[in-house]
């Protein structure tokens, strides 16, 4: 079964968020798990750093910038 990714960028370069299959994972560079969002249907950072999680209940989270990393 094909899926899709959708990876994002934090603005200081420093994390990812990669959502596929219902989960967001915020990962470092080198590809190593800090946090997963299970739930997750799409994610993006704001300009300044902030998270935001839009969950597969049609539900918008947000986390902060310190949580986001």
């Amino acid at each position: 079964m094909a899926d899709e990714a959708q990876i994002r960028a934090h603005p200081s370069g420093t994390t990812f968020v990669i959502t596929y299959g219902g989960t967001a994972e915020v990962t470092d560079p080198s590809g190593r798990t800090m946090a997963r969002h299970p739930g997750t249907a799409s994610a993006a950072y704001t300009a300044d750093g902030e998270l935001l999680l839009l969950t597969t209940a049609g539900k918008l989270r947000r986390l902060p910038g310190q949580m986001a990393r």
